[in-house]
């Protein structure tokens, strides 16, 4: 599946992914910067993501239930990762994020239950209330040395 130009989003009204569900691999046009909302919801048969270089914002629900999403690689350009972002990305190990990126939303990465790393960058400044709950077996967390505004329970089980 190949994505088009500006900004990945559901324009067909609903809860719609943009994306089948059936996709497997996925290649984003360079010129991308925005991962809209719900691009590509429960679309279960992605392993593994790689964002282009553009891309600034990974949109609410974006990747939300993707099973067996085991890697996603963020580019050094993102600025920030809204609510629900990764929701139930059971199969996610380890994510880094870039240096730059400023926002984790609320939920980004709730019940991503084989996450086991997580490095943060010293530019984030906001992470969202239960960004990280339910991380079930969660080892490693690298955190900046700056003042990060936390919200509600983060880090939850």
């Amino acid at each position: 599946y190949t994505g088009g130009e500006g900004v990945w989003d559901d324009r067909r009204g609903g809860y719609k992914p943009v994306a089948p569900k059936r996709v497997e691999s996925v290649e984003i046009d360079p010129s991308v910067k925005e991962i809209g909302d719900r691009a590509f919801y429960e679309c279960n048969k992605i392993k593994s993501i790689t964002l282009p270089d553009n891309v600034q914002v990974v949109g609410e629900y974006a990747f939300r239930d993707c099973d067996s999403l085991s890697m996603v690689e963020l580019p050094s350009t993102l600025t920030k990762i809204k609510q629900y972002a990764f929701y139930r990305c059971k199969s996610l190990q380890t994510i880094r994020i870039p240096e730059g990126t400023e926002e984790i939303g609320a939920y980004a990465f709730y019940k991503c239950t084989n996450l086991n790393q997580i490095d943060l960058p010293t530019s984030i400044n906001i992470i969202g209330e239960r960004a990280f709950d339910g991380c079930t077996s969660l080892q490693t967390l690298t955190l900046p040395l700056i003042p990060v505004v936390f919200e509600n329970d983060h880090f939850r089980h």
